[in-house]
């Protein structure tokens, strides 16, 4: 993934950043330990439609909360 240009690193993950430049040169890699298991846990985006349906499916059930209590009216 990351020879394939599909890894980007938020500009404030300095450490994971000093990781991957130093790789190679220490041993210690917690971060890219942690980041190699990433592929077995990561997931695809929820669509923009899907998103909207949950959303609405949220309301509809809040609909039915007591305002004070937060229970089923």
């Amino acid at each position: 993934m990351v020879s394939a240009g599909q890894i980007y690193f938020n500009e404030g993950q300095h450490e994971l950043i000093e990781e991957f430049d130093n790789f190679g040169a220490t041993d210690d890699y917690h971060l890219l330990d942690a980041l190699a298991y990433g592929p077995d846990y990561w997931r695809h985006g929820t669509s923009k439609n899907k998103w909207k349906n949950i959303i609405k499916i949220e309301e509809e059930i809040l609909l039915d909360r007591d305002v004070m209590t937060g229970y089923s009216a």
